[in-house]
């Protein structure tokens, strides 16, 4: 007998992020360029699934883009998977904001589900940096005079933030990190990780953040001199 809507329980569907929420699509590549999120649906085993509808809405609830796979389909060949690149349906990235990412579905019988909304942040404004020193010429050697260079931040919107001493061969010898928090000032007091004093010479002080959407930012204090 031909199965009918009023024998078949109604389908459910149901959408879960994976990893990050926020994405930088148009931004940072290779960094966050993708949501994704994990799909199930459940159904009655005597029905098939005629359409699966992947649709992403603005703030205001108007659908920017959508995916329909309207073949149909058994339940368990069904994709476990779903991603949306930050763009509308004809391929330009859409602006910077929050917007809903859903899953709806058709059985054979034409029951429709709809899924929980899952938030999607895209955010391709990178962080804002500013780096100052008090001056560039130092002499750790403990005279009280110009024995350390304070470092001043200012940064908008980072997440994660690496602050590097660089020799002049691009090689480390002194870093910080900070974690959701700003760093402000930093003090450099002419020693490297390990607390020994470093050789005379120029040094760069590298700033780089990240928000986290995966926007990225670097700033830089050139030609700074242990003396």
């Amino acid at each position: 007998c031909e199965t009918t809507a009023e024998d078949a329980p109604d389908p459910t569907a149901s959408v879960e992020t994976i990893g990050p929420f926020e994405i930088s699509p148009a931004a940072s590549a290779g960094e966050q360029d993708v949501y994704r999120g994990r799909v199930t649906v459940a159904s009655d085993q005597r029905v098939e699934i005629d359409q699966l509808g992947v649709y992403v809405s603005d703030s205001a609830g108007n659908d920017v883009y959508n995916y329909v796979l309207d073949e149909p389909t058994a339940r368990d060949s069904l994709p476990k998977r779903t991603g949306w690149g930050g763009t509308n349906d004809v391929g330009n990235y859409v602006p910077d904001g929050t917007y809903t990412l859903r899953v709806e579905v058709i059985d054979s019988v034409g029951q429709r589900a709809r899924s929980n909304l899952e938030p999607v942040v895209v955010d391709n404004t990178p962080p804002q940096v500013t780096l100052r020193s008090q001056y560039t010429i130092f002499s750790p050697d403990g005279d009280g005079n110009r024995d350390s260079i304070r470092l001043d931040h200012q940064v908008d919107g980072a997440d994660q933030q690496i602050g590097e001493i660089l020799n002049e061969d691009d090689e480390p010898v002194r870093s910080w990190e900070w974690d959701g928090q700003q760093p402000g000032t930093v003090t450099w007091d002419g020693r490297d990780s390990a607390g020994e004093r470093v050789n005379d010479g120029r040094y760069r002080y590298v700033y780089t953040v990240q928000d986290d959407a995966g926007n990225t930012a670097t700033a830089r204090l050139e030609n700074l001199r242990v003396s």
